[in-house]
């Protein structure tokens, strides 16, 4: 059996390692943190992403026993520039923070044999020179920190009275892609999350936040945090909840990495997955799913591989069946948005498909 060092132990490092160290593998988790640890994001985990989770052995009984905080969802309202969209799913999808989320996914890594090393890892060419007479293989799951962040995001926790809103607001995510958040020149589009992540006291707890594109933030020179406070306090809905918050919490900016049309999967043969890969929707923000399965079938093709350059022949084809044509259709749906003739043309689209 191979030793392979994952460095980063966010969803793609532990689902990476769970899955080589159930197949036998020596697994070492790198990660600078001790869990649980803290991480900025908009804390929706899809039905997709559950699903993928059932390899590792967690569903959503498993996540609500484990799970201090956490909100079923079902539905969502999805705004394009004012057009508003309620769809429905067949399947619950469910919000937790990330602190409780990632230490869930980590302590499965643990259970399956991982052995967490605490290091920071700064420079992944610099550890492979140094370590590379000790491993097999080396995996690059350190998310943003190794992928090329092109979208810069912030959020806060807002705590509201559930009684003063209707049942439609507060049981669905909300993603609002807005005029202001983007850039016709830039090609690029913005948007406002809304999700809840818990109840408690008839209190409801949601994550509040922004994603701009780098580019366009550059290039407006403004501070992201008076940005975000005074974009709030004018949105229609983040306005009425603004209005009657119990409590906000601090805000954190944090990097994205979103997906680009040519991703690399593997690099110097170090492998990459998760944000490292920039694997991350480039319209709504969501890369919990690929984080997720990126790990799975980079263990499927190190299991089924004899050398390192075949783990990169079966990876890459996983890629390309799994990921790519997906990602790259997204991709263009973010230049249409970009582009009002274009963006009439997908919104009437969208319109047909949630009626």
């Amino acid at each position: 059996m191979a030793k392979i060092a994952v460095v980063g132990a966010g969803p793609s490092g532990s689902s990476t390692g769970y899955h080589l160290a159930k197949n036998g593998h020596h697994v070492t988790l790198i990660d600078k943190e001790s869990f649980p640890r803290d991480k900025a994001c908009g804390d929706g985990i899809t039905a997709k992403a559950v699903r993928a989770l059932t390899k590792m052995g967690i569903d959503y009984e498993y996540l609500k026993k484990l799970a201090s905080e956490y909100y079923l969802w079902n539905s969502s309202i999805i705004s394009y520039y004012s057009q508003e969209y309620h769809q429905e799913y067949s399947d619950w999808s469910i919000c937790i923070p990330r602190y409780i989320f990632d230490n869930i996914i980590y302590e499965k890594a643990i259970e399956a044999g991982c052995i967490h090393h605490q290091q920071s890892v700064n420079n992944i060419s610099q550890f492979r020179s140094n370590f590379n007479h000790e491993f097999d293989y080396i995996v690059d799951a350190r998310g943003i920190f190794a992928g090329e962040c092109n979208v810069i995001g912030i959020r806060e926790y807002w705590t509201l009275p559930i009684e003063l809103f209707p049942h439609y607001y507060h049981s669905n995510i909300q993603v609002y892609l807005e005029q202001e958040l983007g850039s016709q020149e830039l090609g690029s589009n913005g948007y406002l999350w809304i999700f809840p992540v818990g109840l408690n006291d008839k209190l409801l707890k949601i994550n509040v936040g922004l994603g701009l594109s780098l580019k366009d933030y550059e290039r407006r020179g403004t501070n992201l945090i008076r940005f975000f406070d005074e974009f709030v306090v004018r949105h229609h809905v983040a306005g009425k909840f603004l209005d009657n918050v119990v409590t906000r919490t601090r805000k954190k900016v944090y990097p994205l990495a979103t997906t680009k049309w040519n991703n690399k999967i593997y690099e110097n043969n170090i492998f990459k997955v998760g944000d490292a890969a920039n694997l991350t929707d480039p319209v709504t923000g969501e890369g919990i799913h690929n984080a997720i399965a990126s790990g799975f079938y980079l263990a499927q093709a190190i299991n089924m591989s004899e050398d390192i350059e075949s783990v990169k022949i079966n990876y890459q084809k996983f890629y390309q069946k799994y990921f790519q044509k997906k990602l790259r259709t997204r991709l263009l749906q973010e230049k249409m948005l970009s582009l009002p003739v274009l963006r009439n043309f997908l919104l009437y689209k969208i319109g047909k498909l949630s009626k």
